[in-house]
C-alpha cells in the first residue's frame, strides 16, 4: 500500500509506506468494481501529459482521508 495509514476491518490502523498521503479503510466496507478511464494531467512514471490509461477497478477499500498529494490525474467510468 502506498497510502499514510490502512484501518483493517476490525478498526485498527497501520502505518503503510507513505508515499501518498492518502489514508484507506475496509472498516466500513463498500465494494466498487468496473472499468476506468484515467487521464493523465502531469507527465509522470506511467506516461505523458494527456495520454489515456484504462484499466479495471476491483475494491472493497475506502478511502478515509484523501491526503493532500496534487492528482496526477483525471478518473471516469470507461
Amino acid at each position: 500500500m502506498l497510502g499514510a495509514s490502512l484501518t483493517d476491518a476490525t478498526g485498527v490502523t497501520h502505518a503503510m509506506a507513505g508515499l501518498l498521503s492518502v489514508a484507506t479503510s475496509f472498516h466500513k466496507r463498500k465494494m466498487t468494481l468496473g472499468y476506468r478511464r484515467a487521464a493523465l494531467t502531469e507527465t509522470c512514471g506511467l506516461g505523458r501529459r494527456g495520454d489515456v490509461l484504462l484499466g479495471h477497478e476491483f475494491h472493497y477499500a475506502t478511502i478515509a482521508s484523501p491526503g493532500d498529494d496534487a492528482p496526477f490525474a483525471t478518473t471516469s467510468d470507461a
